[in-house]
């Protein structure tokens, strides 16, 4: 009777690793902590099924089980240590990301305003919702927008991107075989908001339920992989998928970082992995920013060995972090300071999203918050509230340009703020107002711009409206006129001169 009783307890044993399974999903690999939990709780039942209740522990099977327990935890405990920076895993934690030697501000482009965010998250929901809400009823009442809005730069233009998903199980098993309508995109240059038809629908959805669920099927797919944060993307023809990390650490659960990446069709599931030196261009969010500052950290916090009592030389991420555009990638901003200050900044670096290339410049300035501060004190009448700034190129020059909030958290105004002064301020409705503000001169425009070669047959100057303007006729026949303000060249321009420009229209908005 008893044996019978076990055999039952035993196939209850199984159901219960089975559910236990099923539920957490942990990954099947000796690097993840989870898969030691996981365990652990399935060998507990079956010591208690096991344990000689009648002899107590001094019974050799129970000694057997308290050695095996407690050689467990001791290895448990030694794996939960080895690889901490203080035994062995100094330089799994110092040397996941590679700080260059300092570069310039001019190795970032001249300010364009298509390489940021104008329009934050806030505002990027806001307009997202607003075109859904136009979908009629029949799609507002059974699905809802994702809270994701990833950053994505489409086409060498950036955008906040989220899915169309499922509002509830009950909704999921009534639209299944439909998957949810399309995706959102949202300019975050000018705020232009497109809904994104997907005849097929999206069915592998963070919120699906069962072989539906992202994070489901990713499992099964990979029942080894450690997976980190899954984002929504488009490739350059706008086709949707979904990005997911997939993670290595040192020992168990030490020093996280990505080895690849799997990218999944939402419509039909195919996936496919990529280590990271083989990610599609398209791909940007191959690294999380969170994942990035906590890389740096490590490095500057461990940069001097493990006893530096004194900070020597340590350095951190400030607080936060923004996006920018550049070479048609998406770079994360964010600025180091000095573990002994926090009045100022050190330098500050640019990031990569995809393969994890550091732009690092050194140089002292306006820590971020001191700069949001003095942008805030331009309009403290209006009681503007500033936002995390991104560190812009102006003239050669470091400049933070933040959005300025009202209470209600819409952008109402913009600034630019210097990083080495930050008492010069710029403030205005519109980025070019602000921007004009700050230096005196229109903002370059080069989006929509293409480039041109050409040889100066002719060019002469007239001022217009005190303003100083270049006419220019090409050998090729054609005409560009443009404002000293864009470049100090300009007054010794000669005939035979040879130039590539930016040109819009019959403008010229840039000479490189």
């Amino acid at each position: 009777m008893m044996n019978k009783i076990k055999k039952y307890l035993y196939v209850a044993i199984v159901v219960w690793a089975i559910v236990l399974y099923l539920m957490f999903l942990p990954a099947i690999n000796l690097h993840s902590l989870g898969f030691w939990v996981y365990l652990l709780f399935c060998f507990v039942p079956f010591v208690l099924i096991n344990f000689d209740y009648r002899n107590g522990p001094n019974s050799l099977k129970n000694k057997t089980f308290i050695t095996i327990g407690i050689v467990v935890i001791v290895v448990i405990m030694l794996a939960g240590s080895i690889g901490s920076p203080y035994l062995g895993g100094l330089n799994a934690y110092r040397n996941r990301i590679n700080i260059p030697k300092s570069s310039e501000i001019s190795d970032i482009e001249e300010f364009d305003k298509t390489q940021v965010q104008i329009v934050d998250k806030a505002i990027a929901m806001s307009l997202a919702d607003r075109v859904f809400g136009e979908m009629g009823a029949d799609i507002v009442s059974q699905y809802d927008i994702s809270n994701s809005y990833s950053s994505a730069v489409v086409n060498n233009r950036m955008y906040r991107l989220t899915p169309v998903e499922f509002s509830s199980t009950i909704k999921w098993i009534m639209t299944r075989s439909n998957g949810t309508p399309g995706y959102i995109s949202v300019d975050v240059t000018d705020g232009n908001t497109v809904f994104h038809d997907v005849d097929a629908g999206l069915r592998y959805m963070p919120n699906a339920c069962l072989f539906d669920n992202l994070t489901f099927h990713l499992r099964i797919k990979y029942p080894t992989f450690i997976f980190g944060d899954s984002k929504f993307e488009v490739d350059d023809e706008w086709n949707p998928y979904w990005v997911s990390e997939v993670m290595s650490y040192h020992f168990i659960d030490k020093a996280p970082d990505v080895k690849g990446v799997v990218i999944t069709n939402p419509i039909n599931g195919d996936c496919q992995y990529y280590d990271v030196k083989d990610v599609p261009t398209w791909v940007d969010n191959v690294y999380d920013a969170p994942l990035i500052c906590e890389q740096y950290n490590s490095y500057g916090h461990y940069v001097n060995g493990l006893f530096n009592f004194s900070q020597k030389g340590e350095t951190a991420t400030t607080n936060d972090y923004a996006y920018l555009q550049k070479d048609g990638h998406l770079w994360m901003y964010t600025g180091i300071t000095s573990l002994g200050s926090d009045e100022s900044n050190v330098g500050f670096i640019y990031v990569d999203m995809q393969d994890k290339e550091v732009i690092y410049i050194v140089s002292a300035g306006a820590e971020e918050y001191s700069a949001r501060a003095s942008a805030e004190g331009a309009v403290q009448e209006k009681r503007y509230t500033a936002v995390f700034p991104t560190m812009v190129n102006i003239d050669n020059e470091p400049v933070y340009f933040m959005g300025l909030k009202d209470d209600a958290g819409l952008i109402k105004a913009y600034a630019f703020v210097s990083y080495k002064n930050y008492q010069k301020v710029g403030v205005g409705d519109s980025v070019d107002e602000a921007y004009k503000n700050y230096t005196g001169k229109n903002v370059i425009d080069v989006d929509n711009s293409i480039e041109a070669s050409f040889t100066i047959k002719d060019i002469a100057q007239a001022v217009v409206e005190g303003n100083s303007i270049f006419f220019i006729e090409t050998e090729q026949g054609d005409y560009y006129h443009c404002s000293i303000d864009i470049s100090n060249k300009l007054p010794f321009l000669k005939i035979g001169d040879k130039l590539t420009c930016l040109v819009k229209d019959d403008m010229i908005v840039e000479i490189k």
